[in-house]
């Protein structure tokens, strides 16, 4: 008998510690493990893994913490899967990698402390990642999984095959792709470019252009100082405090802009438009939607098959350059007391002009030009600008703005 409990007493004092270390957990079993390592590292490189990633910067060497998930039954199971999992973190040269190939059932989740002047490499095979306060430049992707990063000074690269992008307060150009999932960007320096192949796009308070390309989603930019580009295939567009200029385009929803400080070029397959506080002067278009500009300055060309057109143009623009057309509804425009244009404005009805008319403040001729079209034209002081509209199937009023 003691022969007998001597051999079992030696075989639990000789069992891998890891072995020892299983606990059961709602997955199945789990095992943590910690490394530091004294060496200097300048690169971090993480490849192949299946699991979570967070990096952390401001330690003095690297820490590295590693929860394992065994996702099985049975104790014996998740011995035999802890075996065949690699201790594969490892420093070469100024490099902490850890180059890995995913296990069937084990999800590895690593816990970095990293110094803070590090670049960061990681290709994950699935699994979020998170990465706070370093400095160097970082090219993040996942094969399925949310990234978020913040506080990072250098240049920005992240990509996920399906999730979520979040990224806040970054010190130079950001890039951003996903397969679908939202995207978060706020606080960047440097240039953004954001593709998706379907969710909303939000951008906020960065230093330079955005670019932003999506296959369906709302897409809202608030404070950028360069030039802004959003294209969508289907989802609202909504752009404030432009330092620049902006294109816009979507195939289905409504544009809302203000605060422009360049033109604006904006189009939609069916939606309204509408704009606010541009300096610069605008392009607009939809197929079917109403078009309202208030407080605009600078040459504007606004066009809608279906719907009406306001225009309040600013109190300070005093030799216009309008061009204002639809096919379906009515145009209506308000004007400086102290305008200088000619004035142009053309009227038709597909069934008779009955209940139509043109109405304006200031003085015009009128022409009949048929029996189902009339036009107004006028010299409004000494006729610098030029203000062109033309409605069908509506009404046209000419406004002093007071």
């Amino acid at each position: 008998m003691r022969t007998a409990a001597a051999c079992i007493l030696t075989l639990l004092l000789i069992a891998p510690a890891g072995a020892q270390d299983l606990r059961e957990s709602s997955e199945g079993f789990e095992l943590t493990r910690t490394r530091s390592f004294t060496q200097s590292v300048d690169h971090i490189r993480i490849g192949g893994l299946s699991g979570s990633l967070r990096i952390v910067g401001g330690a003095s060497s690297v820490e590295l913490e590693e929860r394992l998930v065994f996702r099985v039954r049975e104790r014996s199971e998740a011995r035999r899967l802890l075996e065949v999992t690699p201790d594969d973190a490892r420093i070469v040269g100024t490099t902490f990698e850890v180059d890995t190939q995913p296990v069937r059932e084990v999800s590895r989740q690593l816990r970095l402390r990293v110094p803070e002047r590090v670049s960061i490499l990681a290709d994950l095979a699935g699994g979020a990642i998170e990465v706070t306060g370093t400095r160097g430049d970082a090219r993040l992707r996942t094969s399925g999984g949310a990234v978020s990063v913040e506080n990072l000074v250098g240049r920005l690269e992240i990509s996920s095959a399906g999730g979520a992008l979040s990224v806040r307060s970054v010190e130079g150009p950001v890039r951003a792709t996903t397969s679908g999932g939202s995207v978060s960007l706020r606080g960047v320096a440097g240039r953004v470019e954001v593709v998706t192949a379907g969710g909303g796009v939000l951008v906020r308070e960065t230093g330079s252009d955005v670019q932003v390309s999506t296959a369906g989603g709302e897409v809202i930019v608030e404070g950028a100082a360069g030039r802004v580009e959003v294209s969508t295939a289907g989802g609202d567009i909504n752009v404030t405090s432009v330092g620049g200029a902006a294109e816009l385009s979507t195939a289905g929803g409504n544009l809302a802009v203000r605060a422009i400080a360049g033109h604006v070029e904006g189009t939609t397959s069916g939606g309204d438009v509408s704009a606010q506080e541009l300096l610069a002067g605008a392009d607009l278009e939809t197929f079917a939607g109403d078009i309202v500009l208030l407080d605009v300055a600078g040459p504007l060309r606004v066009m809608t098959q279906v719907g009406d057109v306001i225009l309040r143009l600013s109190a300070t623009e005093d030799a216009p350059d309008v061009t204002a057309t639809t096919q379906s509804g009515d145009v209506e425009i308000w004007l400086s007391q102290a305008v200088s244009a000619r004035l142009e404005a053309t009227l038709g009805m597909a069934g008779g002009l009955s209940g139509h008319d043109i109405s304006s403040d200031f003085p015009v001729t009128r022409e009949s030009l048929g029996s189902a079209r009339i036009r107004s034209v006028g010299v409004l002081g000494a006729g610098a600008g030029r203000v062109r509209l033309d409605a069908r199937n509506g009404s046209i009023r000419i406004r002093t703005l007071r």
